[in-house]
């Protein structure tokens, strides 16, 4: 197990707590975020709870430390996802910052808690909601272009994509999968710098939001 800086008191023992799933994620400069933050919020509903963890950090292996903190802070379970979403961005340097974190992702060996990583930055994610794409970028500006020409006008990091998102995640998650897959027969080596084009965020609809929602429309 990591080892915790201090005791806080859990916090599950509560009704309402206990009649919803948790999405917990650690977003890089937490107070900042724009980014993220907007567009995960609108997953928040009777089913699942979607919760940031605290913090302003940008480092890696500190977002895994404060998520890791904090998946047991709320006493986090087996219905419940934790994820910390890390851009890769275009540094050498940045590939020793994964390693840590994914480090301490296995140590802490709770399959629902994982290292999710987009290169080079979380835009991808919305790009594949429209299209599959190995472009290569140079720099986070080209990104950007890219995903203005997506939506048909010029995107700022304030926006909030999701009336234009909703409803293709699993378009999405096809092509980040295809994407992920390409990367890997190509010879890259996944959560570095250069395995890019990609992003991991699939792997939160695909694992925790998507089968729920399929279950419920089961019920119906």
């Amino acid at each position: 197990m990591v080892k915790r800086r201090g005791y806080t008191p859990k916090r599950r023992n509560t009704h309402r707590r206990q009649m919803k799933r948790v999405l917990l994620l650690s977003v890089e400069g937490n107070k900042r975020n724009k980014t993220e933050k907007a567009y995960f919020q609108h997953f928040n509903d009777g089913d699942m709870e979607v919760r940031f963890v605290s913090g302003n950090e940008t480092d890696p292996e500190m977002m895994m430390r404060r998520l890791i903190d904090a998946y047991e802070e709320y006493d986090l379970g087996a219905g419940d996802y934790a994820a910390c979403l890390v851009d890769a961005d275009f540094f050498p340097r940045r590939n020793s910052q994964l390693k840590k974190s994914d480090s301490l992702a296995k140590k802490f060996r709770q399959e629902n808690l994982k290292l999710i990583v987009s290169a080079p930055s979380f835009e991808i994610w919305f790009i594949c909601h429209f299209k599959y794409s190995t472009s290569q970028y140079q720099n986070k500006e080209e990104v950007l272009k890219t995903l203005s020409q997506c939506i048909g006008k010029e995107y700022k990091k304030s926006d909030d994509l999701y009336p234009q998102l909703a409803g293709k995640e699993k378009t999405a998650v096809g092509n980040a999968r295809r994407l992920e897959g390409m990367m890997k027969d190509s010879g890259k080596i996944l959560h570095e710098v250069d395995f890019s084009p990609s992003t991991e965020v699939y792997k939160i609809f695909e694992e925790f939001i998507l089968p729920k929602q399929r279950s419920i429309c089961d019920e119906l």
